[in-house]
């Protein structure tokens, strides 16, 4: 009689053990790899600024252009050159969701989808390319990169004596950097030709070398990033959105053409 309530106790016990088995794997996620409703995916935009050229043309620069471009945020790459910055302040979407980043060029998608990125600038939608792994010793992050070629607004003109070598001449400082001003009209071209190495020339896309040069921290180079004109380049030019001169007034240049000089 007392093996018999010890065997009906038993069956009693393990009938329930298994149903509280049961339960819990069924209230447990069906697929424990699925991603939660709430989830977010952090992404870093980048703004790359390129410059690509061959080695021949990199033989015509002057012997510290390459020294002296890395104090204006200019990297030797492979190709060329770039210069980054954050893509601050525009709207990212994957198509589900959308997110404004930030002034590091960060944001999160709440629904964790980081394929198929567009980024938003006014009426403008913009495909981005595909998220690239970036490790730190802060962690790794979702990083996109996106690139636009240097000078695409460049007018490819040749600049005259008319527009760029006028008698008068003005001597400024300007954020302590020495600033001679050959003061003339500028005939709706942009200052995108006087940066440090620059000499005096409005070169075509077909001198590409010298153009480059002195492209280098001119008034379109340093508005790029510093005043934003990133986006300008993407919806159609600096020219569509600012009219000539443009970069100059956003820097609150002249707009007439000056050159800027290397800081001693």
């Amino acid at each position: 009689m007392i093996l018999l309530l010890i065997r009906k106790y038993l069956l009693i016990f393990s009938g329930t053990a298994l149903m509280a088995l049961n339960f819990t794997s069924c209230s447990g996620d069906a697929n424990p790899s699925a991603t939660p409703n709430n989830a977010e995916s952090k992404v870093t935009l980048r703004i790359v600024c390129r410059a690509e050229f061959t080695d021949a043309e990199a033989s015509e620069f002057p012997v510290d252009f390459f020294e002296k471009s890395l104090l204006a945020g200019w990297n030797r790459v492979d190709g060329g050159m770039e210069k980054e910055g954050p893509g601050s302040n525009v709207v990212i979407t994957n198509g589900i969701s959308s997110a404004t980043t930030d002034e590091n060029g960060e944001a999160s998608l709440p629904e964790g989808n980081l394929t198929n990125l567009r980024m938003i600038i006014g009426e403008h939608t913009v495909a981005l390319p595909d998220v690239s792994k970036h490790t730190t010793s802060a962690g790794t992050s979702n990083v996109v990169r996106y690139i636009q070629p240097a000078m695409s607004c460049h007018v490819d003109e040749t600049c005259t004596d008319d527009c760029c070598t006028d008698t008068t001449t003005e001597s400024t400082s300007e954020h302590n950097h020495e600033t001679s001003a050959q003061v003339g009209p500028m005939d709706g071209r942009c200052n995108d030709y006087n940066g440090w190495f620059s000499d005096g020339i409005n070169y075509p896309h077909s001198e590409f070398a010298k153009s480059l040069r002195n492209f280098i921290m001119s008034d379109c180079d340093r508005a790029f990033f510093q005043a934003e004109c990133w986006r300008d380049h993407i919806v159609g030019g600096c020219w569509l959105v600012h009219g000539a001169g443009g970069c100059s007034r956003v820097l609150r240049h002249s707009w007439s053409y000056h050159k800027h000089n290397f800081p001693n």
